[in-house]
């Protein structure tokens, strides 16, 4: 029997999944029907053997969730937004890989949604904010973290909005609530930083700036010298260094895009590449930290977080 006919055939004995292993000539093909309300992974498929892994009792630890979790909220009230992994897709668009979406997925978090009278606050960046990190052939992406609130905290919050930023560190993303749009530009003054020494093309800027020819006193030159040199790392490191902050932002806009690229080898080994010069740059940005701050801190295990920024600040 063809894959079409098999296909009107599970339809119509009223399952809902399927796993179609092709024949080989006349020989091999196998066939796997499941109904609703089991929950299946395919863990591989050959001419002879399907495995699965059957999630027994998934279903019902879903329901007491949702039940228990919307109770809490309803009973709580006030102005309310929840952040994080419901491990819920509400589409077919927010799932890449894998088995196909079904309806069933995502009722648990549409029936909280109507409940509690909330909105998905939706988001930019990143679609996908999980992976399972697997090779082409068995990876599988979902959007399974986001912000849901009720209308009144959009209303208390007009400019807020939601961004997914890259999978990384983890196989989930960060996702990144902003209650406000706008940003102030900060001006400091020159300084040079030893994470610049990290890349080879900072030592021939400093050279080609010095030898610029200067006539005067030896004072002037010195000054003028330095004033040059000063001058061209300005340039230089918004061209190709720009404080690690603008490069970082560029890589994970990158990687985001790359993560929502249809499934390739190419694909994979870009966001790999791209992943490696993300960490180069992190280094680059802990040397800068270490370099502002007087204290010891990223020795004793505070390495770049947000206590460690502002007491460079604040001094």
């Amino acid at each position: 029997m063809d894959s079409a006919r098999m296909g009107n055939l599970w339809r119509r004995l009223g399952f809902f999944n399927v796993i179609v292993v092709p024949a080989v000539g006349i020989a091999g093909k196998l066939c796997l029907m499941w109904r609703q309300r089991i929950d299946l992974d395919l863990i591989s498929a050959s001419k002879s053997v399907i495995t699965v892994f059957f999630h027994e009792s998934h279903v019902s630890q879903r329901r007491l969730f949702w039940a228990h979790f919307t109770s809490k909220v309803m009973t709580r009230g006030g102005i309310w937004a929840y952040i994080g992994d419901l491990n819920c897709v509400l589409s077919m668009e927010e799932k890449m890989g894998g088995r196909n979406f079904q309806t069933y997925d995502g009722s648990g978090l549409r029936k909280f949604i109507f409940q509690t009278g909330s909105v998905d606050m939706g988001c930019s960046g990143g679609m996908f904010t999980w992976t399972n990190g697997r090779d082409l052939e068995h990876l599988v992406k979902e959007r399974l973290d986001r912000v849901v609130c009720i209308p009144q905290w959009m209303i208390q919050y007009p400019k807020a909005g939601v961004r997914n930023l890259a999978i990384q560190d983890s196989d989930h993303a960060p996702i990144l609530v902003d209650t406000r749009m706008e940003r102030e530009n900060i001006h400091t003054p020159f300084r040079f930083l030893d994470a610049w020494s990290r890349d080879p093309t900072c030592h021939t800027v400093i050279l080609e700036a010095w030898n610029i020819e200067v006539e005067g006193y030896r004072s002037f030159k010195l000054v003028t010298k330095l004033g040059n040199t000063r001058k061209a790392l300005r340039k230089w490191k918004k061209i190709c260094f720009s404080y690690c902050q603008d490069k970082l932002r560029i890589l994970n806009k990158l990687l985001v895009g790359v993560q929502n690229r249809l499934l390739s080898q190419a694909n994979l080994e870009l966001e790999a590449s791209v992943k490696i010069e993300i960490l180069e740059i992190r280094e680059r940005e802990n040397s800068i930290w270490k370099q502002k701050s007087r204290e010891l801190w990223l020795t004793h295990g505070d390495r770049n977080s947000k206590f460690f920024h502002v007491s460079t600040i604040v001094r």
